[in-house]
């Protein structure tokens, strides 16, 4: 029986049946090698072995997606978020101090718009535990003696939105009814990436024009060196999973981790170097998870990656939650600022940021 047709053992002879002298075909057939392989069978196995792999082999590293574009797709869909242009929520901070939690509340409202805060800086644990002055620390020849005064705050009174970015997003997300058209959105990621817009000719070119174009070089200016670590389930999604290394200013440039969604490209959760401008828990990495609340996407929390140390005390977990986020048309609640306050927990401007009439960023 020859296998003509078939690639790679063309002509060979496998075995062909034989029948014996005056038998009628029904009975003693026998299976008789008329002559011996042609390549012989470990050039059939290997054929078999790659028609194998080409079939059973999940997807190969060559045909992975570009992580890069998965970071350029998650900017624009965080670029896509519209917010109302007031926002009230709570922020809690939760704190494991000496084995025990302890759970302050700040009622906040934010101006999507100008990036202006309305803060009660006296936290729903201030009123319910007022300072009685115990706790005072001494010290003898320079060594401290006896507990330390409890801070009012227990990170500073916090000045944060659920709407930041961290830097996701070249400029902060434009409030309602405005939306940000597709060329603005081209515009952004070209000024995020300094990629000059190649329909744009210089002032010089009509000067140039009999001139002979021998080769075009385009350079792209990157903040981060990104790569795919593997897909993960969190929070419900599955996920990629992007490592960032800064490739400049490790300060600014703060992300480390990205989780975003396969489906939607939304980010579900990332991870920072450092958070806030100053304080406490500045200079420790912090995890976020993000939620979406009727079509809209914010912070659910941030967590600290370690424990931290504030005034004499140790904090060994330390969440900070978005509660109760809600639309209203206007800030209603009155500030109750006291003479002093000696911490606001804030964030940087956003890389990119549009000029803000009054507040930070975040």
């Amino acid at each position: 029986m020859r296998c003509e047709g078939v690639p790679g053992i063309q002509g060979a002879l496998l075995v062909e049946p034989q029948m014996a002298a005056g038998d009628t075909g029904d009975t003693n057939v026998g299976f008789t090698p008329t002559y011996a392989l042609r390549w012989g069978w470990a050039r059939f196995a290997r054929l078999i072995t790659t028609l194998f792999l080409l079939v059973a082999v999940p997807l190969p590293l060559w045909a992975a997606p570009d992580p890069y574009a998965i970071f350029a797709r998650a900017q624009t869909h965080w670029m896509r978020e519209v917010y109302p242009p007031y926002i009230k929520f709570t922020v809690a901070i939760t704190v494991k101090e000496g084995g025990t939690w302890k759970t302050e509340r700040y009622k906040s409202a934010y101006n999507t718009v100008d990036g202006a805060f309305n803060i009660d800086p006296v936290s729903d644990y201030q009123d319910t535990h007022p300072a009685s002055g115990h706790g005072v620390l001494l010290y003898l020849f320079f060594f401290p003696i006896g507990k330390p005064t409890p801070p009012i705050n227990f990170l500073g009174v916090p000045k944060l939105s659920p709407t930041y970015t961290f830097g996701m997003a070249p400029f902060h997300p434009m409030a309602y009814p405005y939306k940000h058209s597709s060329s603005d959105i081209v515009a952004a990621i070209r000024k995020e990436f300094h990629d000059l817009n190649p329909r744009i000719s210089s002032p010089s070119a009509s000067a140039r024009k009999h001139l002979q174009v021998i080769a075009t070089v385009s350079t792209v200016l990157r903040d981060y060196r990104i790569s795919l670590v593997g897909v993960e389930r969190i929070s419900g999604h599955q996920c990629y999973h992007l490592s960032l290394q800064p490739l400049r200013n490790p300060g600014t440039f703060r992300l480390r981790d990205l989780w975003i969604d396969r489906e939607t490209y939304a980010t579900v959760q990332l991870r920072i170097a450092s958070n806030f401008i100053h304080g406490p828990g500045s200079n420790v990495p912090w995890t976020v998870r993000f939620s979406r609340i009727a079509g809209i996407r914010y912070i659910k929390w941030e967590r600290a990656s370690v424990g931290i140390s504030y005034r004499g005390l140790i904090y060994t977990v330390v969440y900070i939650r978005f509660e109760k986020i809600h639309t209203k048309l206007k800030a209603v609640h009155k500030n109750r600022f006291p003479m002093f306050v000696p911490l606001f927990l804030q964030e940087p401007p956003a890389l990119g940021g549009v000029a803000r009439k009054s507040g930070p960023e975040r």
